[in-house]
């Protein structure tokens, strides 16, 4: 919407793109965080929420994309958006630190700070990068609760399964409980 509230080019873009990622990436990355760490694996969440602009850049959306940390994480190749401000080295620094330190200890460490997984009480608990890195609550909870939540109230699951086979994650999970109560009991 600009300014106004109208809905312009910008808005249909942003809403396609969200859809879009939701669909391919986010929702099932989420489901299968929720799947592993309800059989106690250790899980953790990251939104990388740092990105530069070019100036006279005239892509409308605004937000990291998809390999936007390579530049900080690499030298800089063509295309890149690396800036080599301070802001960007900050920014860089905390990428190294979480991936070197998941690599040496299995937890990740930001600005001196390991970052806590996900469990049942904290389901989207998640570590937002910037240039200081933040835990937080609720990580892309609005989308998560329509895809997995409002949709299937409203849609039937096997239909929606084909259509859209991510979405079908929610009757694996209500298997891998109910599997799990049984062995339980």
């Amino acid at each position: 919407r600009d300014g106004e509230g109208q809905r312009n080019a910008t808005f249909f873009l942003t809403r396609l793109t969200q859809l879009a990622s939701d669909i391919m990436f986010n929702i099932p990355a989420l489901q299968e965080a929720q799947q592993k760490s309800a059989f106690f694996w250790p899980v953790f969440l990251a939104e990388e929420a740092y990105y530069t602009r070019e100036e006279g850049e005239e892509i409308p959306i605004e937000g990291a994309f998809h390999g936007n940390e390579l530049s900080y994480l690499f030298d800089p190749q063509t295309g890149s958006t690396y800036d080599g401000s301070e802001e960007s080295q900050k920014f860089g620094q905390l990428m190294i630190e979480a991936i070197v330190s998941f690599a040496k200890t299995g937890v990740p460490t930001s600005g001196g700070k390991p970052w806590n997984p996900i469990d049942s009480a904290h389901p989207r608990r998640y570590t937002r990068l910037e240039t200081t890195a933040e835990e937080k609550e609720g990580l892309m909870e609005e989308s998560f609760h329509f895809w997995t939540g409002e949709l299937l109230a409203k849609v039937d699951e096997r239909q929606l399964k084909t259509l859209l086979p991510v979405l079908g994650g929610r009757i694996e999970t209500n298997r891998i409980e109910k599997r799990k109560l049984r062995k339980k009991l």
